[in-house]
């Protein structure tokens, strides 16, 4: 989608003046940054929960620590 947008606004700046048309371009690249860190975003919520999994066989000794360790892991 994003870079369907980015077509459709060059565009348009090439059919109103050919001169704007390098200013759009460099802000394509510009919209582009700020989509990175969201994608990023989705990816530390997965490792957080993958990096707690290996942390609960651990405590699978001490009978009564192992269900405060998953009250835990859940409110995170």
């Amino acid at each position: 989608d994003a870079t369907q947008n980015v077509d459709v606004v060059q565009g348009e700046a090439e059919t109103e003046a050919p001169t704007p048309a390098p200013t759009t371009v460099t802000d394509a690249p510009a919209t582009e940054a700020p989509v990175a860190p969201a994608t990023e975003a989705p990816i530390t919520e997965t490792e957080a929960p993958v990096t707690p999994a290996p942390v609960t066989p651990a405590p699978t000794t001490p009978t009564p620590e192992t269900p405060v360790q998953a009250d835990c892991q859940s409110n995170f």
